[in-house]
C-alpha cells in the first residue's frame, strides 16, 4: 500500500508502472523520508537514488544500458506528474469533519483506554499503526441529505461568505448520525477555494471546533424547562412589557457577583400588549416575557439543566449565567445543540453524543466499546411540556413555520443573535433531532443587507433559511418513516392550578395591587388608559376576571375619569340647492372602505 500511495503522490501513476529510474528513486526515500523527498530535497533525493541504482546494478538487478537510462533523466522531471497526497481524513468527502471528530474521540474518550492506551504516544500509535478497523454510527444517506440541504441553501464559497453546519443525532442513542457544513476540508484558504478549512464548525475546540455561536432565542427552550420543573403552567399569563431589571432583582446562587443590570427588548419591538402566556411567548419567540420568568427563578439552575441536557460551549468552559444568558449569549455548538433537544425527544433522559460503536484489530480483536452514557437530565412530563409549548413553534403563525412538515408532528425553536450574526433551527421529531446554524464562522458579523445564494435579504432571522433547510433535511431523512406523534402532557401542565382571581374593578391601584398579590397573582398595570365612572387612577377595568392560573399575571387598566360630552359638530353651510354638501348629502368622503391597516408580525 505504501508504495503504491507513493507511486500515486510522486508519478502519478500505479507503482505497477514504475520505471526502473522511478523504482530507484521510491527505494531511497524510506531510509529519511524528509531528506531524501524527491519534491523538497532534490539534490539529496538524486544523490540517495544512484546509490540504489548503483547496488542494483552490481547485483545484475539491471544492466548497464538501464543504468545509463536511468541515470539520464532528471529527478525534477520524474516527479513532474507529482499529485498531492491525500491521506486522512482528506480522502473522506463531505464526511472529512465527521471522521476528524472521529479521530479526535479515539485520542482522547476515556472509554477506549484499556486497548487503545492511556497516554497522547500510546493513543498516536494504535491509532496509526494498529490497523484498526472503526465502526461508526455515521448514515451515508444521511449524510448525504443533509450536505445536499445544507449547500442548496448556502453553497459552498458563497460570495456572502455565510456558513451553514447541520448536525443530527438519534434520541435515545445519542448515535450522531450527519455532520456536514458548506466548506470543503483542507489545510487554509486558496484563492481557488476560500473557505477552505478544517475547523468543524459543529463541535467543540477539543474535537477541532472552534469557539461555537451565540444561539439566540434558542436558549429560551432552558428556561421553558426549568419554569415546567419549578411548578408553573404553560397557560400561566406573565408581563409583556418589563423592560428594566435592578442587579439585585436576579437570583444567581452559583455566582452572585454576575448578578448585573439589565434592559432587554424585543428583537422587533411590535409585541405590545402587557401579558402574553407563556405557551404564546414560546410560538412568538418574544423576549421580554422569558427575561421575566427567568427574574423568577435561579440563572444557576436554567443553565445548570441545559448542561444536563447536553448543550456546551465550543470553549469547554461552563456555560456562563448572567442574565443576558437567557436570551443566548453563550457559544454552543451545533452538535450540543442536536443533542441536548434530542432529550426531549427521549423523554428527558440525557444521552451523550456517540461516533463509534466498534473497533477490530488487525488480528480480528473485537474490543468492547460502551454504548452512550444515559441518565435522566429531567422528568418525563417536564419534557413533555416543553415538546408541547415547541410544536406551536412550527405550526402555522410560529417562528419556525417553515420548519413544519405537513403530516408529520414535529418540535422546536428558532434563533437569532443581535445584529443577525448567527440563525438557528433546531428541531426534532420522536425518532431524530437536528440543528443547522447559519452565520460567519469568523465571529459575530452582522448579516443584515446579505445576498445569499444569490436572493437579497435585509434581515437573516433563524426561521428564514435555517427553519427550511431543516425541512429540507428532515422530510427526506424520514421519508417512509411512521410519523410518530408526541405523547401530551397532563392538564395541570398546560393549564395550571386554577384559582379564583378577586374583583378589584373600583379600588385604588395600590388596594387592587395588595389584593392580588395576597392572593398569588402577578399584577400589571397597563400604560394605556380608559375612561371610567371610576375615580381618576383607580382601576378602571381587569383581565383576566372570574378564574385564573395561579402566580399567573392580572392586567390592570386605570381609569382617566368620564369620557367628555362630545363636541356638536358645526351645521354645513348650505348649498346654491339647499343640499347637505358636495355630494348631496352623501355619506362619507367617497363612499369607499377604509385604507387597510398594518399587519404587523413577529419573526424571530
Amino acid at each position: 500500500y505504501g508504495v503504491e500511495a507513493a507511486a500515486q503522490h510522486y508519478f502519478g501513476h500505479s507503482a505497477s508502472d514504475l520505471t526502473v529510474a522511478e523504482a530507484a528513486l521510491l527505494a531511497g526515500i524510506p531510509q529519511s523520508p524528509n531528506n531524501h523527498d524527491p519534491i523538497s530535497n532534490p539534490e539529496r533525493a538524486r544523490a540517495r537514488q544512484m546509490e540504489v541504482l548503483r547496488w542494483m546494478l552490481r547485483e545484475n538487478y539491471i544492466d548497464q544500458a538501464q543504468f545509463d537510462e536511468a541515470e539520464a533523466i532528471p529527478v525534477e522531471q520524474l516527479v513532474a506528474n507529482s499529485q498531492t497526497m491525500r491521506i486522512g481524513c482528506d480522502v473522506a468527502g463531505i464526511s472529512a469533519y465527521y471522521c476528524q471528530y472521529v479521530v479526535q474521540e479515539l485520542y482522547q474518550n476515556p472509554a477506549f483506554n484499556d486497548f487503545l492506551g492511556t497516554t497522547a504516544g500510546e493513543r498516536r500509535q494504535s491509532l496509526l499503526l494498529g490497523g484498526l478497523q472503526v465502526q461508526t454510527t455515521l448514515d451515508p444517506y444521511l449524510q448525504q441529505i443533509a450536505y445536499e440541504s445544507v449547500v442548496s441553501n448556502v453553497p459552498v464559497n458563497d460570495p456572502s461568505g455565510v456558513n451553514m453546519a447541520l448536525s443530527a443525532v438519534e434520541p435515545g442513542t445519542g448515535h450522531i448520525k450527519a455532520m456536514v457544513q458548506n466548506t470543503n476540508y483542507g489545510k487554509s484558504p486558496s484563492e481557488e477555494d476560500p473557505e477552505q478549512t478544517q475547523v468543524n464548525f459543529n463541535v467543540s475546540q477539543s474535537h477541532g471546533g472552534g469557539l461555537g455561536f451565540l444561539t439566540g432565542s434558542t436558549f429560551k427552550v432552558f428556561t421553558l424547562v426549568e419554569w415546567l420543573r419549578t411548578n408553573h403552567a404553560l397557560e400561566q399569563r406573565v408581563p409583556a412589557q418589563i423592560r428594566e431589571y435592578p442587579a439585585n432583582s436576579w437570583n444567581i446562587s452559583c455566582g452572585p457577583e454576575y448578578r448585573a443590570e439589565y434592559t432587554p427588548a424585543n428583537i422587533e419591538g411590535t409585541y405590545r400588549n402587557p401579558d402574553i402566556s407563556v405557551m404564546e411567548a414560546t410560538k412568538l419567540s418574544i423576549n421580554l416575557p422569558f427575561v421575566w420568568m427567568a427574574n423568577q427563578m435561579d440563572m444557576c439552575s436554567i443553565t445548570g439543566v441545559a448542561a444536563a441536557m447536553g448543550v456546551e460551549r465550543g470553549d469547554g468552559a461552563p456555560l456562563e449565567f448572567n442574565p443576558a444568558a437567557v436570551l443566548g449569549s453563550n457559544n454552543n455548538t451545533p452538535l450540543s445543540m442536536a443533542n441536548s433537544f434530542a432529550t426531549l425527544a427521549n423523554n428527558g433522559v440525557a444521552c451523550d453524543p456517540v461516533a463509534i460503536t466498534g473497533i477490530t484489530n488487525r488480528e480480528g480483536t473485537v474490543f468492547d466499546v460502551p454504548p452512550s452514557a444515559c441518565t435522566e437530565a429531567i422528568a418525563e412530563e417536564v419534557a413533555r411540556g416543553t415538546t408541547y409549548a415547541l410544536q406551536g413553534v412550527t405550526q402555522q403563525g410560529g417562528t419556525g413555520s417553515r420548519a413544519g412538515i405537513p403530516g408529520r408532528p414535529t418540535a422546536g425553536k428558532t434563533g437569532t443573535s443581535n445584529l443577525d450574526t448567527a440563525a438557528w433551527f433546531v428541531g426534532y421529531t420522536p425518532q431524530l433531532a437536528a440543528s443547522v446554524w447559519m452565520g460567519h464562522a469568523e465571529g459575530e458579523i452582522s448579516m443584515f443587507n446579505t445576498t445569499v445564494n444569490g436572493r437579497y435579504h435585509r434581515q437573516i432571522y433563524g426561521g428564514l433559511i435555517s427553519a427550511p433547510t431543516w425541512r429540507t433535511f428532515m422530510e427526506r431523512a424520514l421519508e417512509g418513516q411512521e410519523a410518530l406523534g408526541f405523547n401530551r402532557p397532563s392538564q395541570i401542565t398546560i393549564e395550571g392550578e386554577k384559582i379564583d382571581v378577586p374583583y378589584v374593578v373600583g379600588r385604588s391601584a395600590d388596594n387592587a395591587r395588595q389584593i392580588l398579590e395576597d392572593a398569588g397573582f402577578t399584577v400589571v398595570v397597563s400604560t394605556s388608559r380608559t375612561y371610567s365612572s371610576v375615580a381618576v387612577g383607580g382601576v378602571a377595568a381587569q383581565n383576566p376576571t372570574g378564574r385564573a392560573v395561579k402566580d399567573s399575571s392580572i392586567t390592570l387598566t386605570l381609569s382617566q375619569g368620564p369620557e367628555p360630552a362630545p363636541v356638536p359638530e358645526p351645521e354645513p353651510e348650505p348649498g346654491p340647492d339647499g343640499g347637505g354638501g358636495e355630494n348631496g348629502g352623501g355619506g362619507g368622503e367617497g363612499g369607499g372602505p377604509p385604507p387597510e391597516g398594518d399587519r404587523g408580525g413577529d419573526d424571530d
